[in-house]
């Protein structure tokens, strides 16, 4: 799975991709603050109230 973020001034574009092919919107937000730098990492947790096992085998951050 891949994630891509994508800023415009305030606004960020955040989506996913799966299957190779096709981007899928996850989410658009507007921050209030105008930010220089960003900090992302991961974060995994259960929709529900069960454990479950995540495995992150590559983490790459491209700056285009």
């Amino acid at each position: 799975m891949w994630y891509r973020i994508n800023k415009d001034g305030k606004d960020f574009l955040i989506e996913s991709l799966v299957d190779g092919k096709v981007w899928t919107q996850i989410r658009i937000t507007h921050l209030i603050q105008n930010l220089d730098e960003v900090k992302i990492g991961v974060y995994a947790c259960s929709p529900k109230e069960s454990s479950f096992k995540c495995k992150v085998e590559q983490i790459m951050i491209e700056n285009n």
